[in-house]
């Protein structure tokens, strides 16, 4: 009855290090994106893209996203495997511009709202690679 269909997209979203500064409003390295897939099903569907920085990463931008783990919480987390980033952005997002987590009206009251379009960035503390997905889901 439902099918779930996989694949590599025709474009995708984000290429470069200014597109990830855009939708996290943190500064990153000079990137390259390497692999890309899509995945689609009846209720959800994603692009996922997987990037190399063009130089090691260094310890100063672990530091800023240390730093940004404090100042912007409710979007950055870290744990043992790495730093999380996760939003349901405003479109067209630019964190830059001050851009944050969409909200809609429910009984009279502004509430996040947690259907509908979602980034997801993750930087594992090991190795040398950068992954956002920017998906949809009900």
């Amino acid at each position: 009855m439902f099918q779930t269909e996989k694949g590599i997209p025709q474009s995708i979203p984000y290429r470069t290090n200014v597109d990830l500064k855009r939708i996290t409003g943190v500064e990153f390295p000079e990137v390259t994106p390497v692999d890309s897939s899509w995945h689609d099903d009846f209720s959800s569907c994603e692009t996922a893209i997987k990037f190399v920085p063009n130089k090691p990463l260094e310890k100063d931008f672990f530091l800023e996203l240390r730093t940004v783990c404090k100042k912007d919480s409710c979007c950055w987390s870290k744990d043992s495997f790495g730093y999380h980033y996760f939003i349901y952005p405003d479109r067209p997002i630019d964190r830059t511009k001050g851009t944050h987590i969409r909200q809609v009206e429910l009984d009279g009251e502004m509430v996040n709202d947690w259907d509908g379009d979602y980034i997801q960035v993750f930087i594992p503390l090991k190795g040398d690679t950068i992954y956002v997905s920017d998906g949809w889901c009900r």
